[in-house]
């Protein structure tokens, strides 16, 4: 389900980076940083240095579901429904790891993803619609947040 841009925009959100990195030469670090700066709540998800390592001076976290389970862990359940209520999965990795996170995504209730150019694949996109997903491809967030 394809929606309004403005709908992903509100600085209530929390934007889940998926492949957020420190290396300076990646669309990962680009895509975080920017969303970081520009007031955004957001939190970077890498499977390889998630929890060993902050990213931009921003706690990290090995999948989605470490990042619900820290919630639920200090706050309660209640807390963790209204995270990912507000949640905007930002994909910002090539299509198969992507159609993974979407999963982690889906099995968690989250509403609304993006997936930076690159990222999208027809597989990916349908398992959106099928799940009522308001999703996003084939334009940059850096490009089109306000």
């Amino acid at each position: 389900m394809i929606c309004d841009i403005m709908e992903f925009f509100d600085k209530e959100h929390i934007f889940v980076v998926v492949g957020a990195t420190n290396n300076t030469e990646k669309s990962g670090y680009r895509v975080f940083k920017d969303l970081k700066d520009s007031g955004f709540n957001v939190i970077g998800v890498n499977k390889r240095i998630g929890g060993k390592e902050d990213i931009v001076d921003t706690p990290s976290y090995d999948s989605l579901s470490s990042f619900y389970e820290r919630i639920t862990k200090f706050f309660d359940e209640k807390k963790k429904l209204e995270a990912v209520r507000k949640t905007v999965v930002v994909l910002v990795v090539p299509p198969k790891n992507a159609i993974e996170a979407l999963h982690e995504a889906i099995d968690h209730g989250v509403k609304k993803v993006w997936f930076q150019p690159g990222s999208e694949s027809e597989e990916a996109v349908a398992l959106c619609k099928e799940n009522g997903i308001a999703e996003l491809h084939g334009q940059c967030i850096m490009v089109k947040h306000p």
